[in-house]
């Protein structure tokens, strides 16, 4: 359409007495416009809902946060969406089987509010297995897994998945790790109710002293198992490995928004985190946009061609470290990347090719979940 008109364009604008260069030059941006831009209308719907958004964000956070988290309309991870209700005073309460509804819920917090993550955010636990669980509720709090078994049918994937999470912690007892103990008690109580003498059995399927003292989960395989789980972690994967980045001198990104940069300073840092978003608009001429995020906050990454290219297939990688240029427009701050180091070991991020979007698939490691099954099934065998 542009085309169509770009000869009549550039005649009435020689006839206001515009030089042809700068009638060329505004024709271009319009062009270059039309690939992002949209009406009016449009627009101004996207304006009402950004205000009310924001207002919400601002007075309540607490719901507006649950809410978020419910429905994840947009292109943000459970993690950042979680580091950022953090960052705005909430608590953030893991899933339990006797505290947990099906959607996500408020409780009452010192000085305000906490999250209680939902029956159904767990991978694996459809709503209608979390309102069976949350409906047998009703009759009381489940006392134990033994209790929970005569109470109300699940599928073995969901009891599992469950357990990983960790939402049944308050009611198994244990002295070992007890999201461990409580699948090591799931493995048994499924054998036995399976069994064609579960009926005559009556109370006691299981005696306690069949549960092992389990060795506990490390910070890693926490970690790994809440975000296989429930989509983040206890705390965020970049506190895992803060002291090596204190040791290379990796500054934690919150320190980039204390710099203020006087004159023409310029500022080289060296900071490292999880992919939040890989960018790469048709608009952009090439340039990729890389948001990093780490237990203190995020910070936009710019990297041009030539630095892409250098850098290979770690465009790719969930996690990066990056040395480069700080620029600070008022509030914003932003990295000039210079060279790209990939950050091994830290799960998470986004993996993937860049999209426009930015919204590409979340990737722990391709051998997470193995990882899981041997280090489950080593367990057993040790017990």
């Amino acid at each position: 359409v542009l085309d169509a008109v770009r000869a009549r364009f550039l005649e009435g604008a020689l006839a206001r007495g515009v030089p042809l260069e700068t009638g060329r030059a505004v024709l271009d941006k319009v062009a270059n416009f039309v690939g992002y831009g949209f009406c009016r209308s449009h627009a101004a719907a996207f304006a009402r809902t950004v205000y009310q958004s924001a207002w919400l964000k601002h007075y309540h956070p607490g719901p507006f946060m649950a809410a978020l988290m419910q429905h994840r309309p947009g292109m943000y991870s459970q993690q950042t969406l979680e580091e950022e209700a953090k960052r705005l005073g909430l608590v953030i309460h893991l899933p339990d089987v006797n505290r947990s509804a099906v959607r996500f819920d408020l409780e009452p917090s010192p000085g305000g509010w906490a999250i209680r993550k939902s029956l159904g955010c767990v991978v694996g636990v459809s709503e209608e297995v979390a309102a069976r669980l949350a409906w047998a509720r009703m009759e009381g709090p489940f006392t134990d897994l033994e209790d929970l078994f005569r109470r109300v049918s699940l599928p073995r994937i969901a009891l599992d998945s469950l357990a990983r999470a960790g939402a049944f912690d308050s009611i198994c007892e244990s002295h070992g790790d007890p999201s461990r103990c409580a699948l090591w008690q799931i493995k048994i109580l499924s054998q036995r109710q399976q069994s064609p003498d579960a009926p005559l059995l009556g109370l006691g399927l299981m005696d306690p002293e069949e549960v092992p003292a389990l060795p506990p989960l490390t910070r890693r395989q926490r970690m790994i198992w809440d975000l296989a789980t429930h989509g983040a972690g206890r705390v965020h994967p970049m506190a895992l490995v803060r002291r090596q980045l204190n040791d290379f001198s990796v500054q934690p990104i919150e320190v980039c928004y204390r710099i203020n940069i006087l004159g023409n300073t310029k500022i080289r840092v060296l900071v490292a985190g999880t992919a939040m978003l890989k960018q790469r608009p048709p608009t952009a001429k090439g340039v990729m946009f890389i948001t990093l995020e780490d237990e203190t906050g995020y910070i936009q990454i710019v990297l041009f061609p030539q630095v892409q290219h250098g850098a290979g297939a770690l465009m790719r990688e969930p996690a990066l470290m990056v040395e480069g240029q700080l620029r600070i427009n008022r509030g914003w701050r932003g990295v000039v990347a210079e060279k790209v180091y990939p950050l091994m070991g830290v799960f998470g991020g986004t993996a993937g090719f860049p999209s426009a979007s930015g919204k590409d698939r979340m990737a722990l490691e391709e051998e997470t979940e193995p990882a899981v099954e041997m280090t489950l099934e080593r367990g057993e065998k040790r017990a």
